[in-house]
């Protein structure tokens, strides 16, 4: 059973990438594969990258929801460019990696202390576009409030029970809009409802406890976060998968039968007894 990365298991990815802030690369490059999704066009952006050199500082690292984006620039800041990075199903950013993932390997880069960092994908669904920053701000804008960094106004939160894009979609659907909020997907979206006692199929509109759901949802996210996420085959460290109570669970913690809905193609677990 894989686990698409979420939030918090993105953030600790970016974590590892932070480690390069301040550093300068001497090499970057790419490898690619027939299975790749870039194989047709290459990476989008990659002669940005290379065609004046390949010395870059890396200066910020930045996440909102599942989105990495990790600013450089040359040095004395001639010029900057932004790298927007999504892990897909298995992507991951590494500093020293086992030999079984070398085959995986698909982007490093080289900084002056010898160090390498690199991206590896087993599953090729991860994708890198390089861009310039205020195209990368664009981008950003796009993608709505990450809930594992907080929570949103609650006047602006309770106005999405109302509005046209959410009011008539079962909750379970709706969490997982990333343009209305952001890092949350089927592992805390399950997790956050059966806290709440909240049937995945209740329409936004009629959800009595819909006040609460942001502040569960970020208080999960957290609590995951602080443990390095939940553990999957390319995330080492991460222990909150013991604590999940419904996700992909035969029973509930209080003993009950876990069921399991079609909600746009994403499987939804909850438990019927526990949530009305």
């Amino acid at each position: 059973n894989k686990l698409m990365p979420e939030g918090p298991e993105v953030r600790v990815i970016a974590d590892t990438i932070e480690k390069a802030v301040g550093k300068t690369t001497i090499d970057v490059w790419h490898t690619q594969n027939k299975k790749y999704k870039w194989k047709r066009d290459g990476i989008p952006g990659w002669d940005k990258l290379t065609e004046d050199g390949k010395v870059w500082t890396f200066d910020k690292v930045d996440v909102k929801g599942k989105l990495i984006r990790i600013d450089i620039s040359r040095i004395k800041g001639a010029k900057r460019l932004s790298m927007l990075s999504t892990l897909g199903l298995e992507g991951f950013w590494a500093w020293e990696v086992d030999d079984s993932q070398k085959k995986h390997k698909r982007i490093t880069f080289e900084f002056l202390n010898g160090s390498k960092l690199s991206y590896y994908d087993s599953r090729n669904f991860g994708t890198l576009r390089i861009m310039k920053p205020e195209e990368a701000d664009k981008k950003m804008k796009k993608i709505g409030f990450d809930l594992l960094q907080g929570t949103m106004p609650q006047i602006d939160w309770a106005n999405l029970k109302t509005s046209k894009k959410l009011a008539k979609r079962p909750i379970g659907e709706a969490l997982m809009r990333q343009t209305e909020f952001s890092g949350i997907g089927n592992i805390y979206k399950a997790e956050t409802l059966y806290a709440l006692g909240i049937n995945p199929t209740t329409l936004v509109e009629d959800c009595d406890a819909w006040d609460d759901v942001q502040e569960v949802a970020h208080k999960i996210m957290a609590d995951s976060y602080a443990v390095k996420g939940s553990s999957v085959k390319s995330y080492a460290g991460g222990s909150f998968q013991r604590s999940l109570q419904v996700y992909k669970k035969d029973q509930c913690p209080k003993g009950h039968k876990i069921q399991s809905v079609k909600q746009k193609d994403r499987t939804t677990w909850y438990c019927p007894t526990c949530q009305k």
